[in-house]
C-alpha cells in the first residue's frame, strides 16, 4: 500500500494538470478566396488531444496557451516559418542566411513608359526584364482607350475594361489599375516592345526565388506584418482583385495578397500573405494586376 498511495496520489493530482490550448482553424471561399478564422479552446487537455484535434480538423492549428503560434515547418536553415529556401544552385540562401540566391542577382534596373506617360521602373531578373510596378494605363498602346468598368457602371465581362479597387482611382499610383482577359488578349496593353508576362515567365520567376515570394515584395502596404524584403527590387504589392458576378463587381484581398493575369488564359499567380508564390486557374470575369516584360531576352545572366 505504501507503493501504490503516492502513485495514486500523483495520478490523481496529474487529472488537473491538463493544459490549455488554442486551436485555431482557418477556412477559404473557393470562390472569393475570403478566409474566415475560428478558435475552438481545449481547457484541461494533453498534447495528445490537441494532435488528434488537429487531425479530426482541417487547416487547423493549436497551441498552447502562452506560445507563439507558427506553422510548425522549419526552413532550409532550420528556423521555423522562417524564409530560407533552396536555390537552383543547391544552397540554402535568403532568409536568415545572409546568403544570395546564385541566379537571382539583378543585373540591370531601368524605367520605361507606357502609353499615357506613366514612368515605370524596370528591373532584370534572371535574363527577363519586368517593369517593377503594376501597370495603370487607361488606354492600349495604338491610344484606343480602355473601357471603365465600376459598381455602378459595370460593363460586361466579355469586353476589354480596366477597373481601379473599390472604384477610387488613387489606388493606381500604388497598386496599379486591374484588368480582365479581354484586355490582355488585344495584345495591345503593354508599351511596345513589351507584353504581360506569359505563365512560362511566371513559371521561371517562381522556379528562380523557389516559390517564395519574400523577396519580390515590397517592405509596405502589406498588412498584419506580412511584408517581404524586396530584395530582388520587384516591388510586389497587395492591389487585390475584382470579380465580375453577373451583374455588378465586388473587390478583394487589398493589402492581403498580390494577384497577377498571365497572358495564358486560364492562369493567374499570386503571392500570399504568408509568401507562398504560386498560381490559380482563372477566367475573364477577374481583373487583376498586370506586370509586363520586355520582348528581349537578356542572354548574360550574372551568376
Amino acid at each position: 500500500m505504501k507503493k501504490i498511495i503516492p502513485s495514486l496520489f500523483i495520478l490523481i493530482l496529474c487529472i488537473s494538470c491538463g493544459k490549455t490550448y488554442e486551436c485555431t482553424t482557418v477556412t477559404q471561399n473557393p470562390l472569393t478566396e475570403e478566409v474566415t478564422t475560428s478558435v475552438h479552446i481545449l481547457e484541461n487537455a494533453q498534447l495528445s488531444d490537441a494532435e488528434y484535434y488537429e487531425q479530426v480538423n482541417d487547416n487547423t492549428n493549436c497551441i498552447e496557451e502562452g506560445e507563439e503560434e507558427t506553422n510548425g515547418f522549419a526552413d532550409c536553415n532550420g528556423d521555423i516559418d522562417g524564409n530560407a529556401y533552396t536555390d537552383n544552385c543547391g544552397e540554402c540562401v535568403g532568409g536568415n542566411t545572409g546568403i544570395a540566391p546564385c541566379n537571382e542577382v539583378i543585373s540591370e534596373t531601368g524605367t520605361t513608359v507606357d502609353i499615357d506617360g506613366n514612368a515605370y521602373k524596370t528591373v532584370t531578373i534572371d535574363g527577363r526584364t519586368w517593369m517593377a510596378e503594376n501597370l495603370r494605363t487607361t488606354r492600349y498602346n495604338d491610344g484606343t482607350s480602355i473601357e471603365l468598368s465600376t459598381i455602378d457602371n459595370t460593363k460586361s465581362y466579355e469586353i476589354g475594361t480596366r477597373s481601379y479597387y473599390s472604384d477610387n482611382v488613387s489606388n493606381a499610383s500604388t497598386y496599379g489599375a486591374l484588368y480582365n482577359q479581354v484586355t490582355v488578349n488585344t495584345g495591345k496593353l503593354c508599351p511596345i516592345g513589351w507584353h504581360v508576362a506569359t505563365a512560362d515567365e511566371w513559371e521561371n520567376l517562381r522556379t528562380a526565388t523557389g516559390s517564395n515570394g519574400y523577396d519580390l515584395k515590397s517592405t509596405n502596404n502589406w498588412g498584419n506584418g506580412a511584408s517581404g524584403s524586396n530584395n530582388l527590387q520587384f516591388n510586389a504589392v497587395p492591389g487585390g482583385y475584382a470579380y465580375h458576378n453577373g451583374t455588378s463587381i465586388n473587390y478583394y484581398s487589398l493589402g492581403q495578397n498580390a494577384y497577377w493575369i498571365s497572358s495564358t488564359s486560364s492562369r493567374l499567380y499570386y503571392i500570399s500573405s504568408n509568401h507562398s508564390f504560386t498560381f490559380l486557374s482563372s477566367n475573364n470575369r477577374y481583373s487583376l494586376s498586370v506586370r509586363c516584360v520586355h520582348d528581349d531576352e537578356v542572354v548574360a545572366k550574372i551568376k
